[in-house]
């Protein structure tokens, strides 16, 4: 269990820290860092913007690999499977563009250059965005300058693996049910300075429905249908520091104690497919259908400052603000379709499957599998 868990987190999940949890990316000066002292709907929508094409890459893979076969386990006939479902980012999605983000006045932009990599993207940054703010503390117009930055590069790899481990049993009535897991891995007790907390869950059920279809029991297929649920769960530190406040007008409230700063995302995903198969001697192929569905929650927490300009007295300003980001939003939902192949040798078995979406995900794995 060790290896196996060792592998899931080398593999899965060092892409995505890459893109989001590095000291580069989150390091004060970085887009990323000003988007988050920024506070304001705009900075969760280029947020959402840049991170998007990963988090649906992520609820991709994860509602890939779920079955093998349309025959589900005789009664406590079993299999337990390691999985590997690598998402290819549709070109598309690895650029946004400014102008269709809906920003208000607050966010300046060379009209003309508006397109910015995402963080599955090209690894420069993108063009410069210019923050304004009303005069503080009389409300008007976007005429004070806050701050200007580059909107941060990509890590350019347009790919996502995922390696999963997974365990079905068989139940009465032609029943299945599966499930993955893995314990709460915390990445600070293996790479110094990196607060990050990974939980990841899912659970799915497979029926046989050609049984109850009568033409189904003369022939020499197999149908069922299958529901799945998953749910990945990561959080990381953030240590952005403070502005100075020597001489300082104050907006908001500045941290009394401790400042907890994190960003936790969730992705929640479900799949529902028909699938189809015929089972040749040691070889299986099948075929399936159905629907991807992933939701994404972001939510910025702690509490976070920036320096403004000057104000009406033209005196040094400092704005807090606190959990900044709160957004959900949709992943990659679309029809899908699979086609694959098992081979049994024995217990041993060996699979593989291309799924057409509007992410495509190529899944290879092997495992033991008994009735």
């Amino acid at each position: 269990m060790k290896i196996l868990r060792s592998s899931f987190l080398k593999l899965s999940v060092i892409f995505f820290l890459m893109g989001m949890a590095s000291q580069d990316t989150f390091s004060q000066g970085t887009g990323v860092a000003t988007l988050i002292t920024s506070g304001g709907p705009d900075a969760g929508e280029i947020v959402q913007a840049y991170i998007n094409p990963m988090i649906s890459g992520f609820g991709a893979a994860m509602n890939g690999g779920w079955y093998n076969t349309g025959k589900p386990h005789s009664l406590l006939g079993f299999d337990l499977s390691v999985n590997t479902n690598i998402v290819m980012i549709p070109d598309e999605d690895l650029t946004y563009d400014l102008s269709k983000l809906g920003l208000s006045g607050a966010f300046k932009y060379d009209a003309s250059n508006s397109i910015c990599p995402t963080v599955m993207g090209d690894n420069k940054p993108g063009p410069t965005i210019t923050m304004y703010g009303p005069p503080s503390p009389a409300p008007g117009a976007y005429t004070h300058k806050i701050d200007s930055f580059q909107t941060p590069p990509g890590i350019n790899f347009h790919i996502i693996p995922l390696p999963i481990i997974q365990g079905g049993i068989g139940l009465i009535k032609n029943t299945e049910i599966m499930v993955r897991y893995l314990p709460t891995i915390d990445l600070s007790k293996l790479v110094e300075d990196l607060d990050v907390k990974i939980d990841f869950w899912g659970a799915g059920v497979k029926h046989d429905i050609g049984q109850w279809i009568p033409v189904f029991e003369h022939l020499p297929i197999d149908l069922s249908g299958m529901f799945a649920y998953n749910s990945l769960k990561v959080s990381f530190g953030l240590n952005v520091p403070l502005p100075d406040l020597t001489g300082a007008t104050v907006i908001g409230t500045p941290p009394a104690g401790e400042n907890k700063q994190e960003v936790i995302l969730g992705v929640n995903s479900f799949t529902t497919n028909l699938i189809l198969s015929k089972k040749i001697a040691m070889l299986t192929l099948f075929a399936s259908t159905g629907f991807n569905y992933s939701n994404i929650t972001l939510d910025v927490k702690g509490i976070y400052g920036a320096t403004l300009d000057k104000d009406l007295l033209a005196k040094k300003t400092v704005k807090f603000f606190e959990n900044p980001i709160s957004k959900t939003f949709p992943g990659a939902n679309s029809m899908r379709a699979g086609l694959g192949f098992r081979l049994q040798l024995l217990l041993l078995s060996l699979h593989a499957e291309y799924t057409f979406a509007s992410y495509p995900v190529i899944t290879a794995g092997f495992g033991i599998s008994f009735r």
